[in-house]
């Protein structure tokens, strides 16, 4: 293979969307469908946001039993946003009480200055659950192309780091912002 395919924006476009693909297909597979990569959870016998936001979840929402992780409260925030639904914190909860009034998040001052990636994608709400619950990850995906693709332009080293960069694919199968920071 020569160098200069390694310069080609086609073919660096094409392997990142082919390797985060791969990462997101394999996430799913593994653990219950697409809805994996937001990250749902329940600790067993603790804290459950998995049932404290039954309403707001898709049908069939893979539930992760070690708690989930924070892409969840990404999501729940964007509910917030654009839903009728108020954001409340853990500690306001009636334990096993969910509500179609609230939605949980474990603690308000800690969620709510992480506002952008709801803000920006929230209005799939409006579509339904199953669209948020897609389209945060292929939002974070597609804003990882563009900020990928720009300094691939610019630096085509630096454009390869960061696009294949495996703090940032985690990232994508986690549902966290760091991809659009």
């Amino acid at each position: 293979m020569s160098r200069c395919i390694f310069r080609n924006r086609i073919f660096f476009l094409s392997l990142i969307l082919i390797v985060y693909g791969l990462y997101g297909w394999a996430r799913s597979q593994r653990f219950g469908g697409p809805t994996a990569l937001i990250g749902f959870g329940c600790i067993q016998g603790t804290v459950c946001f998995a049932d404290l936001n039954r309403p707001f979840l898709p049908n069939g929402a893979a539930i992760f039993p070690t708690g989930g992780y924070d892409g969840q409260f990404y999501y729940y925030t964007a509910v917030s946003l654009y839903s009728h639904a108020q954001l409340a914190e853990l500690a306001d909860s009636e334990v096993g009480k969910s509500t179609e009034k609230k939605v949980y998040v474990d603690s308000l001052p800690f969620r709510l200055p992480r506002i952008g990636f709801p803000l920006l994608s929230g209005w799939l709400y409006w579509l339904g659950p199953k669209a948020l619950a897609l389209g945060m990850p292929l939002f974070l995906l597609f804003v990882h192309l563009i900020a990928s693709y720009v300094l691939f332009r610019f630096r085509p080293t630096t454009g390869w780091i960061v696009g294949l960069n495996p703090i940032s694919l985690l990232s994508f199968g986690l549902n966290l912002a760091e991809p659009i920071a």
